[in-house]
């Protein structure tokens, strides 16, 4: 019989929850979103991860979970997309606290690389390969260029002012 986990990912719109065949990385059931709680603090995001692990009919055992943090020993070092009160948090403790399962909490981009190798477009791949998640890749070029034009903005400012000054100077001298 096939080993099956519950896996989790916390996002910053919705936390998504399946279980997953460990053997061929199939979901044996249709995945359950819900919607990140706001504020997505410690205790909030917590009861979200406690309803999807209720309605998988997971009793006990181990849970895995991807979140948007830098993760060390379960502990969230950082916070991207969730309340910042999640940096310092040990994870792993609080959502095994509310729903009274075993968790291994990871990076969300680096449980998704993880399981592109085993299961997806990365299986059997030798040498390096490049996993890039689309999303952040958007969002990164958004801001990029939203300082680009910030950036060109003043510029084009500055530069009318400048335009102003000289042609004001201009028709003080006819």
């Amino acid at each position: 019989m096939a080993k099956k986990v519950l896996g989790i990912d916390v996002g910053g719109t919705g936390i998504k929850g399946a279980v997953v065949n460990l053997e061929t990385g199939k979901l044996t059931h249709s995945k359950i979103r819900i919607l990140t709680p706001s504020p997505a603090t410690p205790e909030s995001v917590a009861l979200a991860v406690k309803e999807i692990v209720e309605r998988t009919g997971v009793k006990k055992g181990m849970v895995g979970a991807g979140f948007p943090a830098i993760i060390k020993n379960g502990v969230s070092m950082s916070a991207a997309n969730i309340d910042k009160s999640w940096i310092g948090t040990n994870v792993s403790k609080v959502f095994s606290k509310q729903t009274k399962c075993k968790f291994v909490i990871a990076n969300d981009a680096d449980v998704a690389g993880v399981a592109e190798m085993k299961f997806g477009k990365g299986k059997g791949e030798k040498g390096t390969v490049i996993f890039l998640l689309w999303g952040q890749v958007l969002a990164l070029l958004f801001l990029l260029m939203a300082n680009w034009f910030q950036i060109l903005n003043l510029d084009i400012l500055n530069l009318a002012k400048e335009l102003q000054n000289i042609s004001s100077h201009i028709r003080l001298k006819k």
